[in-house]
């Protein structure tokens, strides 16, 4: 990642000068793009939650209700048609938003869980022949109450953050990111046209 600074006059990037920057990284990366923004600090506050992606590969196709399913009182939030939305026969993926009540339990055992969520709608389904436990992290924020939300002009004149982490009535989610991002475009021509 490049880092930049803001300057009175816009700002520069490795030496290049602009009139505006929007600066659109997940939290954790804005140190590494303001190195010397008092934002940095307060970056220390935010959490974060995981979102786990279970893959298994059946040897035999599986056709779910939807090809995106949404599931309630399992482990998993959604199921995934892999077959009816890229043609991967037999592959259907278990994304795991921001769970708990994972803690101790291994990998085989999540499959496990995972197995039982997709046997609740397709309940013949026979042992997957392989599967993948993907994990991110720092998927997304923690939305939790009084969660420091600095505006989007605080990285200074010129610079103009944008990211899902910066809306604070919108949980982690695409809309949040387009929202911050049009209100950051919205921000940069107002100060750029007066």
């Amino acid at each position: 990642m490049r880092a930049l600074q803001a300057t009175e006059q816009g700002a520069v990037v490795e030496g290049e000068a602009f009139d505006a920057v929007i600066v659109a990284v997940a939290p954790y990366h804005l140190p590494h793009v303001l190195p010397e923004s008092p934002l940095v600090s307060r970056l220390q506050s935010l959490h974060y939650w995981p979102i786990y992606t279970v893959y298994l590969q059946f040897g035999q196709p599986v056709s779910l209700p939807q090809a995106m399913t949404g599931l309630r009182g399992g482990t998993a939030d959604w199921l995934f048609d892999r077959a009816a939305l890229t043609g991967e026969s037999g592959l259907v993926a278990a994304v795991l938003s921001a769970p708990s009540g994972l803690e101790g339990i291994d990998q085989q055992g999540l499959v496990r869980r995972v197995l039982v969520d997709v046997r609740r709608l397709v309940p013949q389904v026979a042992e997957p022949l392989s599967w993948r436990v993907v994990v991110e992290k720092r998927a997304t924020f923690a939305a939790e109450v009084g969660r420091w939300c600095p505006p989007l002009r605080a990285a200074g004149p010129g610079c103009y953050l944008a990211g899902d982490w910066l809306m604070p009535d919108y949980p982690a989610t695409l809309e949040g990111a387009v929202r911050s991002g049009v209100a950051a475009a919205r921000a940069l021509l107002a100060d750029y046209q007066s």
